[in-house]
C-alpha cells in the first residue's frame, strides 16, 4: 500500500528562539580576544510518527516496546489501527530542541607580515528528531530520524545526528616582504569530535524491524552480557560458524568503549562516535602582474594536506557501511529469523559478519586534492 501524509490541524511552521551574546577584549601585540555564545531552542519543530500503529503489544524480554509480531522468519507484522491502509505519516510539532555553543577566538589582523585566527568552541545539540534537509517521502523523516526503543509518541530528547561538543579551528594568511612581485602563503585547520552514531539491526528487506512497527533502520541492538551467551544473543549457522560469530562479536564490543559500558541494555541513541577528524587546507598565492587596472596570480591549493604528507594522515573515518547524509544508524547484525516463544520471551537470529571493520575511510574527505588555478582581475 502507498504511503499517505497527514498534518495536524494545529500545525505550524517551524519557529525558532535564538540568543546571542559576544564580548571582545583588546590584548598585547594587537590581538583581540573573543568569548561568545549561542542559545538555540525551538519553538515550534516538525515531528513525524506513524499514525495507523495501533497501541503496543507489551515488551519483548529487553524492554522494548513491540507494535506487532515477528515471525519466525524474520518478518514483522505490525498491529495496524486498519489494516486497509499502510503507513499514514502524521506531521505535527514538538518544542523539545535545543541547542548551545561557547566559543573562545584570538585573532590578530592588519599586520604587514599576515594574519591569523584560533577558536575553540564547546557545543552540545540535543533533539527529539534528527531531520535531514531534504527527504523524498515524509515516513524517512519518521523512521531515519531516531532510533526507537519506546513508544513512537515519546517527545526524550537524544543526542542529535549534528551534536559536535569540541571543535578547534585554525586559520591564517602570511605575506612575503617583497612586495613588487607579491607571494602569500594561506592555511585553515578544522578538527573537531566525530559524528555520533547508533548501531542497528539490519537484514534482507524487510527484516530488521525489531519492534513490529513496520519500519526498518531504526531499532538499536541489545548489547549481550556476553555474546557467548544464547541466552543473550542468538546467532545462525553451524555450531562452528555460530562460534566464530560469538567471538568475533565479543572482541567488536571490546573494542568500543560505547559498546562495553552498554553491556546488558539496548544501546542508547547515538551514544557511539567516531573518531576525531582533522582537515588542513593550504594555498599559495603568486602575483604575476604589477599593474595597478588589471592583476593576474597564480595560485595553487592543497586540500587536506595532511594527507599529502603522510598516507595515514587526514583520514576521515566512518563507520562502515554508513551513509552519513541520510542517517547515522549503522546496521552491524543482519536478522535473519526469530526464536520461538511469546512476544516477551522470543529473541532475534542474527548473523553477523565476521570480516567487518569498524570504520571505513574509503570517502572522497579522506585524501587530499591539488587544484592550481590562474586568477585575473580587471
Amino acid at each position: 500500500m502507498g504511503e499517505i501524509d497527514i498534518l495536524d490541524p494545529n500545525l505550524r511552521l517551524p519557529q525558532t528562539l535564538r540568543f546571542a551574546l559576544a564580548a571582545d577584549r583588546e590584548l598585547p601585540f594587537g590581538i583581540v580576544g573573543t568569548l561568545s555564545g549561542l542559545y538555540t531552542h525551538g519553538l515550534r519543530t516538525l515531528f513525524f510518527t506513524n499514525a495507523n500503529l495501533g497501541e503496543p503489544l507489551g515488551e519483548d524480554r529487553r524492554g522494548r516496546v513491540m507494535y506487532g509480531t515477528i515471525a519466525s522468519t524474520g518478518l514483522a507484522v505490525p498491529s495496524r489501527i486498519t489494516s486497509r491502509l499502510g503507513d499514514v505519516i502524521a506531521v505535527g510539532n514538538q518544542s523539545k530542541d535545543y541547542g548551545y555553543d561557547v566559543t573562545a577566538q584570538l585573532q590578530k589582523t592588519q599586520s604587514r607580515w599576515g594574519s591569523f585566527q584560533v577558536a575553540v568552541t564547546h557545543a552540545r545539540a540535543r533533539d527529539v528528531q534528527s531531520h535531514r534537509a531534504v527527504r523524498p517521502v515524509l515516513i524517512d523523516n519518521w523512521r531515519l530520524s531516531r532510533t526507537v526503543v519506546g513508544r513512537q509518541s515519546d517527545l526524550s530528547l537524544g543526542i542529535s545526528d549534528y551534536d559536535q561538543p569540541l571543535r578547534l579551528r585554525a586559520s591564517g594568511t602570511l605575506f612575503a616582504p617583497w612586495r613588487r612581485w607579491a607571494t602569500d602563503f594561506s592555511f585553515y585547520y578544522v578538527g573537531g569530535a566525530g559524528m555520533p552514531y547508533s548501531y542497528i539491526a539490519g537484514g534482507a528487506a524487510p527484516r530488521g524491524d525489531l519492534n513490529g512497527d513496520g519500519a526498518t533502520g531504526n531499532d538499536p541492538i541489545y548489547i549481550p552480557r556476553s555474546a557467548l551467551d544464547t541466552a543473550e544473543i542468538r546467532f545462525a549457522g553451524t555450531a562452528a560458524e555460530v562460534a566464530v560469530q560469538q567471538a568475533s562479536f565479543e572482541r567488536f564490543i571490546d573494542g568500543a568503549d560505547c559498546l562495553r559500558r552498554q553491556r546488558g541494555r539496548i544501546m542508547a541513541r547515538n551514544s557511539c562516535r567516531t573518531p576525531w577528524m582533522n582537515s588542513t587546507n593550504i594555498a599559495v598565492r603568486q602575483a604575476l602582474t604589477t599593474s595597478p587596472e588589471h592583476s593576474l596570480a597564480l595560485e595553487l591549493q592543497v586540500f587536506n594536506f595532511l594527507n599529502l604528507l603522510n598516507d595515514n594522515w587526514g583520514h576521515v573515518q566512518l563507520p562502515t557501511l554508513s551513509t552519513p547524509s541520510v542517517s547515522t544508524q549503522v546496521a552491524v547484525l543482519s536478522q535473519t529469523g526469530q526464536t520461538a516463544g511469546e512476544l516477551s520471551q522470543s529473541q532475534p537470529i542474527y548473523r553477523f559478519d565476521t570480516t567487518m571493520r569498524r570504520y571505513s575511510i574509503q570517502n572522497i574527505d579522506s585524501y587530499y586534492q591539488i587544484q592550481l588555478g590562474v586568477r585575473y582581475a580587471f
